[in-house]
């Protein structure tokens, strides 16, 4: 895979490469998550005449193996003299300069969200990619003084939609910066990773730090200060007239607190959505933040050997015969090891990824 360095003028000024062609780098780690956190670092030899191009805030461009192009910003240079003198690059994806752009105010009715993007991106460098329609329309009301970036990540988690950032290169220069708002990231792969043939190590931790199993549900803030809104006006089948929260019986048996005379009580949360307007909107959204944190939050990192990547042992096989093998963030897959016990089958989501392009064999998968 090559790194292509652009100058001040955002033009390429050289590029980097792992097969030995320009200016050789090392020690490379992609690292993205559904977040939207994507972060690339990088090294190479800190005497080599392509170092000087390396500087803060210079951009740097490349093609992950699902042949889109990244946009990154270098938001970090460490040189070390030892034994080499080299140069560790830390870069950012370049979609963060959306923080520097001011969404003011406004709001849309029965809008698509392409169009509510779009509205949004007026302005800046980006401009609206794929968007996948499910069909919806959405009433959405932005009431502050915020980033587009910001936005961009609300627009995203109301339509229950994923973002991905890419850009496109070329005739020297950058021809696109797409915003996609996509239906899901990944795909339902059917692939099974199995302990001890395409790992070399799982591990799975359980955390119970953000268990609750009752929770409280704020809307927008009232006139009077401390004020918000609830649904405490609402009868439900899981709350009473009056009740401004909600609670899971099974959860409460298991993890409420123990009382003297044996019974439980519950262990609270708080939901808060400062834009949310309706309370039956508002006893949806809770309910869901309830059921998210009712159990402990199993987590795997899983130390993948990410065939698509390896060098072919047989000639015979093109570049890419590996594509079927290949993990992507968001994709859904089964996770096997029977060395666990209960045995572990779990059909679970990429949530994480990191991968060397330098170094194909390192990765490291977290679910």
């Amino acid at each position: 895979m090559d790194i292509i360095v652009l100058d001040v003028m955002e033009r390429a000024a050289c590029v980097l490469s792992d097969d030995g062609d320009g200016c050789p780098y090392f020690a490379d780690e992609h690292t993205e998550d559904l977040r939207g956190t994507l972060t690339y670092t990088f090294s190479i030899l800190a005497d080599h005449p392509s170092a000087a191009y390396l500087r803060g805030e210079r951009l740097v461009l490349f093609t992950d193996l699902d042949r889109d192009m990244r946009l990154m910003r270098i938001k970090r240079v460490a040189e070390t003299h030892g034994d080499t003198h080299t140069m560790v690059v830390y870069t950012e994806s370049a979609h963060t300069e959306l923080n520097e752009d001011i969404m003011r105010p406004t709001s849309w009715a029965g809008t698509a969200p392409q169009t509510i993007l779009a509205a949004i991106l007026a302005g800046t460098r980006y401009e609206v990619g794929q968007c996948d329609y499910p069909g919806n329309v959405y009433d959405v009301e932005w009431r502050d003084f915020g980033s587009c970036l910001a936005a961009v990540r609300a627009l995203a988690e109301q339509t229950g939609m994923e973002l991905r950032y890419r850009a496109t290169f070329s005739n020297n220069a950058i021809t696109h910066r797409y915003v996609d708002l996509l239906n899901r990231r990944g795909s339902d792969t059917n692939k099974s990773l199995e302990y001890a043939k395409d790992t070399r190590s799982i591990t799975r931790t359980t955390d119970s730090s953000q268990l609750v199993t009752a929770m409280v549900g704020l809307g927008t803030p009232g006139a009077t200060e401390g004020t918000f809104l609830t649904f405490a006006a609402l009868v439900a089948a899981d709350k009473p007239a009056a009740q401004d929260w909600v609670g899971d019986a099974t959860a409460l048996q298991a993890f409420g607190v123990l009382l003297p005379d044996g019974s439980r009580k519950h262990r609270f949360g708080v939901f808060r959505d400062p834009d949310e307007t309706s309370p039956t909107r508002l006893l949806t959204k809770t309910r869901a933040a309830l059921a998210a944190r009712i159990t402990s939050a199993l987590t795997y990192d899983v130390d993948a050997a990410l065939l698509d990547t390896l060098p072919l042992q047989d000639s015979s096989q093109s570049p890419g015969s590996y594509d079927h093998e290949r993990v992507s963030l968001g994709d859904t897959i089964i996770l096997r090891d029977l060395s666990f016990s209960p045995p572990l089958s779990v059909l679970i989501r990429v949530s994480e990824i990191r991968r060397s392009y330098s170094d194909p064999s390192i990765g490291s998968t977290v679910y």
